[in-house]
């Protein structure tokens, strides 16, 4: 399309178009890679496709090498807490520190 050849000739690599019909299409044009990233791995959880990001394959890495470590951790017959513990009483005075001289 003529927007994104001329943005492309601008220096602008993060443009897409999505065609809707045979000749009708929406143009994007991100601001920056990591915006651009955002917007391409959305619309392919939409369609359901491989998130194809840089950033996307970083969390997916992180998320599976926590999975291996608490795998590891051997936490067979240890209780793992789903809710959080609750928050003690505040103190009745905040007068417990002191200065060092």
């Amino acid at each position: 399309c003529p927007h994104a050849d001329k943005k492309r000739a601008g220096g602008n690599q993060y443009i897409f178009s999505i065609f809707y019909e045979e000749n009708e299409h929406l143009d994007f044009v991100a601001p920056n890679e990591t915006v651009f990233n955002i917007w391409i791995d959305g619309l392919s959880v939409l369609v359901n496709r491989k998130l194809m990001s840089k950033s996307a394959e970083e969390d997916i890495e992180m998320l599976l090498n926590m999975d291996l470590k608490l795998y590891l951790l051997d936490l067979d017959n240890i209780i793992i807490p789903t809710h959080p513990p609750t928050i003690p009483p505040e103190p009745s005075d905040y007068d417990f520190f002191y200065k060092l001289e």
